[in-house]
Formats: C-alpha cells, sequence, structure tokens
C-alpha cells in the first residue's frame, strides 16, 4: 500500500491540474464540514463538565396550555422560592435540588464602577453540580443563613482578569452591592453555570424566603439518585404539581414543570438549527464527492488503454484497484489537510461573527475530536467516490482497449456515470438552495416586521440600583428622577426616559391582575406584561396613543394611581366598552392591592421578539411602583445623531448622581433590535453561504462533465462539421446536453426540497416550507447556472476545425 502510495503521488504530480482540482474540492468539502462539526459539537454534543452530566437535570416550568412548552423555548427560569421548598421536601428521586438566580452585581472600590454578571445560588447548589473549586471552597449551606458573612466564588476568568490569578485573594474582601463579600473560592477553567456568561456565584440568603408562590425567576437544578430514571423522576414530579396545584390553585393550577438534562435546556433553543446546518454542509460533502469521482471516472477513462496494458503484463485486477484507491488516498490526506487548514480560520470566524445567545459558542475550536472528524470524512470522502471508478478500471476490456490508439476507451460508460453523478449534484443543490431561499425569505419578511417603536437615534443603557445606598423606595425614585434631569441637559439630547424593560433587550415580566367588577376562577386570572416607565417613554420612542392620554409628571405617589395599556389589552379584555376608566389591580398577595385606573391606550409594541404577537401590556409610572422594579432600569435617550457619540457625556451625567453607580450594556436601540434577530442572520447566512457553495460545486460539476463530453466525441463533432453542421448547431447541442442533465436534476431537486423543506417549519417566518416563488427561483436560477456552465465546452466545440480533428484523427 505504502508503494501504491508513492506510485500514486508520482502520477499526482504529473497531472497537476487534476490534483488541484481533486484536492480543492475535498478541501472545500472537508473544511466545511469540520467548521460547522466543530460549532455542533462544542454548542451541542460535548457533555457538560460537571460530573455524570446526564443525571444533572433542570426543572422546567411552563403553563400547561402553552404552544410552546418551555422546555423547547430554553425558558428555565421559571422557579419560586416556594415551589423549590416543597419539590425539596417531597421529591425522593433526588441526591440534591439546588437553586439560582441570575443576576448583576455591582462591584465598587475600584477607580471605575463595574457591572458583573453572576447568580445568587442556594447552598446545595454547588453540590449537586458535583463542582470542585480551583482555590478556596464553594458557597454551603450555612452561608445561606442571615447574618452571615457575605460570600462570593469567583469564575477563572474573573479571578485573572480583576486580581490577575492571585490565591492570595481568597479571604479578603471585595466590595459589591455596597457591601463586602469575602472571597472564599475560585472556580476552574471551563466552569460556567447556568451560562457562559456568569463570572460570579454569591448566597441566596434567607431574606428571599418571602417571595411569593407565583414569582418564578428562578433556576431549579436536581442530581438524580443512582437506578432512579428520568420517567420515575418525572411521574413523582407531577404527583408533587398535582398536590401544589390543589393547595395553591391561584398560583400552581393550569402550571406544568417538567425535567429535562441541564444540556437539553441550556441548547433547546438552537439545537434544531444546529442540527439543520450540519445537514447542509453535509450535502456540500456528498456534491463534493460527487465531483471528485466525476474526475476519477475522467481519469479512468483516460487510462484504459494504461489498465490494459497492465492487466496484459500480468497484473491482477485487485492490484489496478489496489492501486487506484492508494492514489485516491493521497488525494484524500492533501485534501484533508488542506481542509483542516481550512476549518481553523473558518471556525474563527463563525466565532466572531455568531451571535450571543448561542450558549457555548466561544468554547468551539478544533480539538482532537474535531481533527478524528475531519479525519474519518476525508478518508470517507477520498475512498466512496474511488471506488466504481476502480473498479471500471480493473474491468478493462483488453483487445478493443489495446486496440484504440487513445485513452478515450470506455469514454461511453464513464460518461453514462458522470451524467448520473451530475443529476444528483444538481439534485442535491437544488435542495440545499431551496432551504437556503425559504430561511433568506423568512429572514426578510422578520426584518420587514414594525417593532411597534422607532429606534433610529435612541441609545439605551442600563443602571442596577443597589443597597445600602439604595436602599427605599424614596431613594430609588430620587436617583431616577436625577438621573432624567442631568441626562436631558446633556447637549444634542433631544428627550429621556425610562423604562424597567426595555422592548427586544430584556425579558418580560408578567403580573396576574383582576378587573373591577369582573370575577375569574382561580384557573381564568388573567395576566400581562408590566412596564415602568417616565412619561416622556412614548414620544422617546415614537409609540402612538391611540386613546385617552399618556402619563404625566402628575401622575407620582401622592396622586390617583393610573395606568396605560396597549391595544392588545384593551381588545382582549375590554372589546365591550371603553377601556378608559376602567380599574385593575395586582391579585399578587405581596403587591399593594390599590386600583389603578386606565387613562389611555397606546399601540403594540413587539416586546419579546419581531416574530411574536405582542400579548396584554400595562405601562405605570415609574413613581408609582414598588422600589423592587425600580432597580433594573434602563434609560432611552433620543440624540441628534449618532447615539454612540453620546454615551461617555451620558456617562458623566449619570456620574454626577452618584460616581459609583455601574452603566452598562451603553448601544444603540438599532443595535438592540439588530441583535433580537442575530440568530436567525447568523443561521440564514451560514446556509446560504453553503447552498452557494453547493452551487458552484456543481456548477463545476457540470462544465467538467460536459467538457469531458466534448472531448470524447471530437471526432463526430468534426464529422457533423464537414457534413455542413453549423458552429451553432454544434454550440446548441452541447447546451443541449447540459440543459438536459441540469433540467433533469434541477426536477428531481424540486421534488426532494418539496418532501424535506417542511423540517424547516419552526425556523421560518410567514413563508411555507413549500413556497411556490422560492422553488420556482430557484429551479430557474439553477438551470441557468448550468447552461451557463456549458458555455465555454460548447464555445471550444463550436471553433473546432473539422478538416485538422478528421486529421488528427
Amino acid at each position: 500500500m505504502i508503494n501504491d502510495a508513492r506510485f500514486g503521488l508520482r502520477l499526482l504530480r504529473k497531472s497537476p491540474g487534476f490534483a488541484a482540482v481533486a484536492v480543492l474540492t475535498l478541501a472545500l468539502g472537508v473544511g466545511a464540514n469540520a467548521a460547522i462539526f466543530s460549532v455542533v459539537h462544542a454548542v451541542v454534543l460535548r457533555p457538560l463538565p460537571f460530573r455524570e452530566p446526564d443525571r444533572l437535570l433542570v426543572f422546567v416550568t411552563s403553563r400547561s396550555d402553552s404552544s410552546a412548552p418551555s422546555a423547547a423555548s430554553g425558558s428555565v427560569t421559571s422557579t419560586s422560592l416556594p415551589d423549590f421548598d416543597d419539590w425539596r421536601e417531597q421529591s425522593a428521586s433526588f441526591d440534591g435540588l439546588g437553586l439560582l438566580s441570575g443576576w448583576t452585581f455591582n462591584l465598587t472600590g475600584r477607580e471605575v464602577p463595574e457591572r458583573i454578571y453572576g447568580a445568587r445560588v442556594s447552598g446545595s447548589l454547588f453540590p449537586v453540580l458535583a463542582a470542585k473549586p480551583l482555590v478556596g471552597r464553594t458557597i454551603e449551606p450555612d452561608d445561606d443563613r442571615s447574618g452571615r458573612a457575605e460570600v462570593a466564588v469567583l469564575s477563572y476568568g474573573l479571578w485573572q482578569r480583576l486580581f490577575g490569578g492571585d490565591p492570595r485573594i481568597i479571604g479578603q474582601p471585595m466590595m459589591m452591592e455596597g457591601r463586602p463579600h469575602l472571597v472564599i473560592g475560585v472556580m476552574p477553567p471551563g466552569f460556567h453555570f447556568p451560562d457562559t456568561d456568569t463570572e460570579l456565584w454569591s448566597a441566596i440568603k434567607d431574606n428571599m424566603s418571602g417571595m411569593p408562590r407565583d414569582g418564578r425567576f428562578m433556576v431549579t437544578a436536581g442530581r438524580l439518585k443512582p437506578g432512579v430514571s428520568l420517567a420515575t423522576a418525572q411521574a413523582e414530579l407531577d404527583t408533587i404539581s398535582a398536590r401544589l396545584a390543589d393547595a395553591y390553585p391561584l398560583s400552581n393550577r393550569g402550571w406544568r414543570t417538567r425535567l429535562v438534562t441541564a444540556r437539553d435546556a441550556l441548547v433547546a433553543d438552537v439545537k434544531p438549527a444546529m442540527f439543520l446546518l450540519l445537514g447542509a454542509v453535509g450535502l456540500v460533502l456528498l456534491i463534493a464527492c460527487a465531483n471528485l469521482s466525476n474526475l476519477l471516472l475522467a481519469r479512468v477513462a483516460a487510462r484504459t488503454r494504461e489498465s490494459a496494458i497492465r492487466l496484459a503484463l500480468g497484473a491482477t485486477r485487485g492490484r489496478i484497484v489496489s492501486q487506484m484507491l492508494a492514489e485516491n488516498l493521497v488525494v484524500a490526506l492533501i485534501g484533508g489537510a488542506v481542509g483542516v487548514v481550512f476549518a481553523f480560520a473558518a471556525t474563527r470566524t463563525l466565532v466572531s461573527l455568531g451571535p450571543s445567545d448561542i450558549p457555548r459558542l466561544a468554547e468551539t475550536r478544533v480539538d482532537a475530536t474535531v481533527l478524528l472528524f475531519a479525519f474519518v470524512v476525508s478518508l470517507s470522502a477520498g475512498a466512496a467516490p474511488a471506488v466504481v471508478p476502480a473498479l471500471k478500471a480493473s474491468r478493462a476490456n483488453l483487445q478493443p482497449s489495446l486496440k484504440e490508439g487513445s485513452g478515450h476507451a470506455g469514454g461511453g460508460v464513464a460518461h453514462r456515470a458522470g451524467a448520473v453523478l451530475i443529476v444528483a449534484e444538481v439534485a442535491l443543490a437544488v435542495t440545499l438552495a431551496v432551504a437556503g431561499g425559504l430561511l433568506l425569505r423568512s429572514f426578510a419578511a422578520i426584518t420587514a416586521v414594525s417593532p411597534g417603536f422607532d429606534a433610529r437615534s435612541v441609545l439605551s443603557l442600563k443602571v442596577f440600583l443597589t443597597p445600602p445606598r439604595y436602599r427605599t423606595i424614596a431613594s430609588g425614585k430620587a436617583f431616577v428622577r436625577d438621573a432624567l434631569d442631568r441626562i436631558a441637559t446633556v447637549p444634542g439630547v433631544d428627550a429621556v426616559a425610562t423604562v424597567s424593560h426595555l422592548p427586544l433587550g430584556d425579558p418580560s415580566s408578567t403580573l396576574r391582575f383582576e378587573i373591577e367588577g369582573r370575577p375569574f376562577g382561580a384557573d381564568e386570572v388573567p395576566t400581562t406584561a408590566y412596564r415602568a416607565i417616565s412619561p416622556s417613554y412614548f414620544d422617546v420612542l415614537k409609540i402612538p396613543l391611540l386613546r385617552g392620554r399618556a402619563l404625566t409628571d402628575a401622575n407620582n405617589e401622592s396622586s390617583q394611581y393610573v395606568v396605560v395599556i396597549n391595544d392588545t389589552m384593551a381588545r382582549r379584555f375590554f372589546a365591550d366598552r371603553d377601556p378608559i376608566g376602567q380599574r385593575i389591580r395586582w391579585a399578587r398577595s405581596d403587591e399593594d392591592r390599590r386600583w389603578l385606573t386606565i387613562v389611555g391606550v397606546v399601540a403594540d409594541v413587539r416586546s419579546t421578539g419581531l416574530d411574536r404577537g405582542e400579548g396584554p401590556a400595562v405601562y405605570a409610572h415609574y413613581t408609582q411602583r414598588l422600589f423592587t422594579w425600580l432597580r433594573w432600569t434602563t434609560f432611552t435617550v433620543r440624540t441628534h445623531g449618532e447615539p454612540l457619540q453620546y454615551a461617555t457625556p451620558i456617562r458623566r451625567a449619570l456620574a454626577s448622581v452618584d460616581p459609583n453607580q455601574p452603566v452598562y450594556q451603553i448601544a444603540p436601540l438599532e443595535q438592540v433590535l439588530s441583535q433580537s434577530v442575530a440568530t436567525r442572520r447568523f443561521n440564514t447566512l451560514l446556509l446560504d453561504l453553503f447552498a452557494g457553495l453547493a452551487l458552484l460545486l456543481a456548477a463545476v460539476g457540470v462544465y467538467g462533465t460536459i467538457g469531458y463530453w466534448v472531448a470524447q466525441r471530437t471526432r463526430e463533432i468534426g464529422v457533423r462539421m464537414a457534413l455542413g453542421a453549423t458552429r451553432g448547431a454544434i454550440a446548441s447541442m452541447v447546451v443541449g446536453k447540459s440543459a438536459a442533465l441540469t433540467g433533469l436534476g434541477v426536477a428531481i431537486g424540486i421534488g426532494l426540497a418539496a418532501a424535506t423543506t417542511r423540517l424547516l417549519a419552526t425556523l421560518l417566518f410567514q413563508v411555507s416550507p413549500v413556497d411556490p416563488l422560492t422553488f420556482a427561483v430557484v429551479g430557474a436560477l439553477v438551470t441557468a447556472v448550468g447552461i451557463g456552465a456549458a458555455y465555454l465546452p460548447a464555445r471550444r466545440a463550436a471553433r473546432l476545425d473539422p478538416v485538422e480533428v478528421i486529421r488528427s484523427s
């Protein structure tokens, strides 16, 4: 085999054109597959870095009548503290349950205050994760108790960034939330939970125990006991949930909790798209293999006489097959090596272009697993296309081949096989192009949707107000009021407002509410999104007022409590009456139970996604709301010109109110809007890129096959021209051959696409999986490409000199 490989390498050196095309074709297929596999492996396939990760489960709660279960939507922040306590006490399927809530911490005591993304966790969480620290210790159950010192565990990255990896930081205080927190441990590199943005963990503390049962904003994780199946644990949890629904109908009836593995919960949103991309790039590889097989068939046909001579001199057919497979193995290894180089570059590009909401994308790398994948793909892609050509070479008919003076013996069989491969290439390219076209049309449709507000020339920035300075409601309101006044004085600022939940930038918070004079049963209490705003909010975002009036500065804590609702809420709950003057109040027992008078109706805003319709929403003056909603505050600032140029003066304005208050997530609202469709854009870009690559490879295949067909029929073409055929007729014959093959491939591809694109239904928006326009455009485009690929062979055939052709043959 080694001698065969050496001989094959010498032959490739003698045919640099063939070698270059074969290696490049294989490199494109292998490199693209290795790059996408590296992403899929990092995001979806690689186990979480915990002991026995398949036993680590997440509790996912959703409305039992929801059409989009939260396990599928990836929403896992759905546990209330009372439910967690009941699950922990009544369940026997778990070694332990842990609780956490995503949090952001104000880090002060440094030259510039900083916002750190982290989590508040129960002392039982780290044992559930079976996670060990690199330095120090993790948070323990005793750390949860009120009165104990505040503690913090750092991620490896934060430890390196803030303290240069100094182990002496253990036991030292760092100022967070205005209070000293003792650094008790550092987690090892690669540890992230619940997501890769988490850099710090602090104890939840018992002082959160008064939270309501329907306050679902935490994550519960559990570790299954050995020998307990997921189905058994789910059945037990269903029983507990039924008991809780009977005991607490107002908060628990109509809700269902599912158990999913932590990895599945993390990647649920992106998993279908990841496998779609892997399947798409697999089709590109198949097209590359078909191209390579076509090249080899042409090469075998050209070497038929050589094979016949070797057989006549005593070479066995097995020897012929072995030599050809070894030659192609050399092509496979070289192409695979070039493909890996391409994969390294492509992987870095994918990570840099990828949206931030794809979990673990930053961990993507070409590691040993990816290299093994590339090696296997290279060998398979190199060997499979060579099997049929090698067998054909070993079955050369000696007498006709030895009599033939040229290398064209057996060309007819090669051409027929090549034609079949071209039809297959075109069919696969059409399938991929249709999928890419559907995603492209879907993306165009979603970006054409109006968000319900004007994002142009608006800057958004966030603050998080924490004790001890902002311990009271009054102090939080004073900060917001002063900040609004200071920002308004910045030159170039037209208007400024505050909102508790930025549209398309923050998850919506929902509350149960009652309508005066309209009693609801326990299963019927409606919910609405809630946003605390300043009166100028509708003006800053240019949200139209449809009825009544907007909020004013006269609406404050000492006046009548009023709200503005959106159009959906007005139509859903007040279709038979004028909503203006109607009164609602919150159904939660911990909320202020006073009645809120509706004074206005505004247009809907797509707050959770451009592809999601808006539900009911209530807007209240920020001074007429409990303090908790003031802690998370976003300022929206309408400016003259480019918003980012005002970031520094606005920062200074906020620093003049409180120099220790970090400002974070400063971004133009147009960027927030763009980021909301970043994952769709990423998937569409990649799939269309692969469709373009598939189309290019198919065009090259058509060109090569038609060119080989012309070369095989040079004498026939010369005779036709000598008998009176015009050059135009010859060119038409060649183009017609290409059109026939391409047309058949397009027809098969359209049928294949119609059968498979239904798998894309969940990824499409306002576009049918069998959209006629997309199918028609792709069919016409691929047909045009196939015919265009025959242009050079047709021109070459039309320019043949019949006298010269007949004389040379």
